[in-house]
């Protein structure tokens, strides 16, 4: 919801506490959940849903097509190989490795390294990661696991 959840979190508590009430809420038609929108609202819905499928799977199969630790650069950040399975892994400037299990905690996206930023980011739901794991952004709450955790 590009980080809207919590705004339309707080309007779908006013209006359930005008509907408690038995008041008009001014907002309610726009947010009554039966509320199904013209052709073009639905053709943008499946579209975008299926924007987030396409990512769901061309994140998983990179994972599956990553190359070795042995290829990551200082500064460098990516997928790569560990024993048959797929890590993040980002080399800083001091030379220190960190890797990661790049999958997000939220609901188990798969993250794509954003060299710009040197963040790990989730293009489901738009969490995002420092490159040792720890949350920068939610929806997630957990830092994401190591591998061999």
């Amino acid at each position: 919801m590009n980080k809207w959840g919590l705004t339309n979190g707080t309007v779908a508590a006013g209006i359930l506490r005008d509907a408690v009430l038995g008041r008009n809420n001014p907002w309610s038609d726009l947010y009554d959940a039966s509320r199904i929108g013209d052709a073009r609202a639905v053709a943008e819905l499946v579209k975008d849903n299926l924007k987030v499928g396409k990512e769901f799977a061309a994140g998983h199969l990179r994972r599956i097509l990553g190359r070795g630790l042995d290829h990551v650069e200082v500064g460098e950040g990516g997928l790569y190989d560990l024993d048959g399975k797929t890590v993040g892994a980002y080399c800083d400037h001091d030379g220190h490795l960190h890797t990661v299990v790049p999958i997000c905690t939220h609901l188990g996206c798969p993250l794509r390294w954003n060299q710009g930023d040197t963040t790990w980011d989730c293009n489901c739901h738009g969490s995002r990661f420092a490159p040792d794991g720890s949350v920068l952004d939610g929806p997630a709450t957990s830092p994401l696991a190591k591998p061999g955790e």
